[in-house]
């Protein structure tokens, strides 16, 4: 069985549409069809179900797909291994990354992988995740490495996602703040008369929060915008206003120096962090190679903030 015959199948399968998979796999329409076709005569089993709309898969594609798309991962971690075994691997790696994970995470972890591969050259963009993971789409860039509510984390369509953390959004602010103390449980409604800061539209937990808001009939409208996580969290320590994160993103003492966070109990937005990529496109040897020492890569070895008393301060 041709490996290439699964990657057709896999692609198909995801978007339901031969001419879509062809454009994906980078292939002629006919040759895509010509091939799942073998696949379904060698397997003895009709795989989908066409129409004039798309196709969908048989019961027996349903029982197939999984097998096929762990032969793929297979397949990938080995020929990683053999990657990593020779001296070959060269080349840029275009990353995407928000700016939380740059520092302590993306960098710490390129630093012994550069070590281990001297040829490869890194070619950074630091951005919020909606302006990524359209790079990614466009292949502008190789992968990305930020976070995404954990609703869109679960339907990636195209996009694959090796999922390192997950995190809930919570209401950050000045240690001094009077919020900071307290001991009632926080809901939206109680925080509907501060100033908010926020980070700009393209930030996908600017639109996660907008649309927490939206859900519970509040418009939330910001004082100030922020393009950098820097720049929105020195506007909270200096007390022009309050604003919410994902804990976890101000592990870095330069971040979360001087803030404290809160739960609030009724806004539900989770987000789930990892490794963004192209599901149906292989990766080059170098992005592949990079991948999994990020896979491979301590976070963070602290107890997560999340999981203590609420109104604690973020250490610095």
């Amino acid at each position: 069985m041709e490996l290439q015959k699964l990657h057709y199948f896999v692609a198909a399968a995801q978007t339901q549409s031969f001419r879509k998979a062809a454009v994906v796999c980078s292939v002629a329409q006919p040759v895509l069809s010509r091939q799942i076709a073998a696949l379904e005569e060698e397997l003895g089993a009709r795989l989908f179900e066409r129409s004039r709309r798309g196709v969908r898969l048989t019961a027996a594609g349903h029982s197939f797909i999984g097998y096929a798309r762990s032969a793929l991962d297979q397949i990938q971690q080995g020929r990683q291994v053999l990657i990593e075994l020779g001296s070959g691997v060269r080349g840029d790696v275009a990353v995407g990354c928000v700016e939380p994970l740059l520092d302590p995470f993306l960098v710490h972890a390129f630093t012994p992988f550069h070590r281990q591969f001297p040829n490869v050259r890194l070619q950074l963009r630091v951005s919020g995740a909606d302006d990524l993971i359209e790079l990614v789409e466009q292949r502008a860039l190789d992968f990305g490495l930020f976070g995404l509510p954990l609703d869109r984390a679960q339907v990636m369509g195209l996009l694959g996602l090796h999922e390192l953390f997950r995190d809930q959004v919570q209401l950050v602010i000045p240690q001094a703040h009077p919020l900071a103390a307290g001991r009632e449980p926080l809901l939206v409604e109680h925080l509907v008369a501060q100033p908010y800061v926020m980070l700009r539209k393209g930030f996908s937990v600017r639109r996660a929060i907008e649309e927490a808001f939206a859900r519970q009939g509040h418009t939330l409208v910001p004082v100030v915008e922020a393009d950098t996580l820097a720049g929105l969290l020195t506007c909270v320590r200096q007390g022009v206003g309050v604003t919410f994160l994902p804990p976890k993103l101000l592990r870095s003492p330069a971040l979360g120096a001087g803030l404290a966070v809160r739960p609030v109990h009724d806004l539900l937005a989770s987000f789930a962090f990892g490794i963004v990529y192209r599901r149906f496109e292989r990766a080059t040897p170098a992005a592949t190679a990079l991948i999994n020492a990020l896979l491979r890569a301590p976070i963070w070895e602290e107890e997560p903030l999340d999981r203590q008393a609420p109104g604690h301060s973020v250490p610095g």
